[in-house]
């Protein structure tokens, strides 16, 4: 049963209250800063990469191997902390941000089949850009849902 909190009477409950109601918001500000610390990284890393990979892709696997895998893993570890922090705080998250947040996380499902397709992507090297960016998540489209 949903019991109600009764109503400040005196100033000091008032006063009490107002304390509570400011020390929640200012929490809320707190998980809402992380999230966007997360995301930024998360995109920050995106954005690495697809460079990477577009330098491997156009230098035809001669350039930017190591770099490649360790973009790759930069990723997956940032997105598996943004996943962490949604698990712990999903509460805050409501109305058009729930469906916007999905659409980012529907897009970045697909990071694993594109970096399957890559190493046996044998393009020329002004197409492999191309390839590489419609075959991703757009790491420049993910802040575009937060907005």
């Amino acid at each position: 049963m949903n019991q109600q909190v009764p109503r400040p009477q005196s100033a000091l409950e008032w006063f009490h209250y107002t304390r509570r109601q400011q020390q929640q918001q200012l929490q809320h500000l707190a998980r809402l800063g992380e999230f966007a610390t997360l995301i930024s990284q998360l995109v920050h890393t995106l954005q690495r990469e697809r460079g990477a990979s577009n330098v491997w892709l156009c230098s035809r696997g001669e350039l930017f191997g190591p770099q490649l895998q360790h973009s790759a893993r930069q990723v997956d570890e940032s997105l598996a902390a943004f996943q962490q922090w949604l698990t712990e705080h999903h509460a805050l998250m409501n109305g058009n941000a729930v469906a916007k947040l999905a659409c980012a996380l529907w897009f970045l499902e697909g990071l694993s089949a594109a970096r399957l397709a890559l190493p046996v992507a044998n393009l020329m090297p002004r197409c492999a850009r191309c390839w590489w960016t419609a075959s991703t998540p757009s790491s420049t489209a993910l802040p575009r849902f937060f907005r």
